[in-house]
């Protein structure tokens, strides 16, 4: 199995190329400006891409071979990208990261909401922060919440009150 490392997410397209803007955590930016390929996930497989291109602006901006226009760029938008280990030079740092991130958060009705991106851990509340339709939101995660918890697919199912996704 491939063993790769989140290292954040794909935002907006820009241009009529086919680049898109990034979210890249600080400790990745100078690894994917290295890296050879892109993993995007889409629809639960991580999806590998070759990067043709990283430019440093205001923003970080990828360009991938093989998308040439907006229309190829849209469906990789809003998705969590990760490197694979090999191409991470802070590898001591990974073991510090929570064994949640990176999983596919399901809510009640089995509908997919999103990926972790960051836990987010507080005296007496353990916080889920994901990208949806690119707004940060903040789930809480305690044991009374959670349905279903799968490992191997990388999943949690948990009760999300009504509302709390567009506060």
């Amino acid at each position: 199995m491939i063993e790769l490392i989140h290292i954040g997410h794909s935002r907006k397209a820009r241009g009529i190329e086919g680049s898109f803007r990034v979210y890249v955590e600080d400790n990745y930016i100078e690894d994917l400006k290295k890296a050879r390929a892109l993993f995007i996930s889409i629809d639960g497989s991580e999806v590998p891409f070759i990067i043709e291109s990283v430019t440093d602006q205001k923003s970080l901006l990828v360009k991938l071979e093989d998308i040439d226009n907006p229309e190829d760029v849209q469906p990789l938008l809003g998705n969590e990208i990760s490197l694979h280990i090999d191409e991470v030079s802070e590898k001591e740092n990974l073991e510090s990261q929570h064994p949640l991130t990176g999983y596919r958060v399901i809510d009640q009705d089995d509908q997919v909401i999103g990926v972790i991106e960051e836990l987010i851990e507080y005296p007496d509340q353990l916080l889920a922060k994901l990208l949806i339709e690119q707004k940060e939101v903040l789930l809480p995660i305690h044991e009374d919440l959670i349905i279903d918890l799968n490992e191997d697919e990388q999943q949690i199912q948990i009760t999300i009150a009504e509302g709390l996704l567009t506060l």
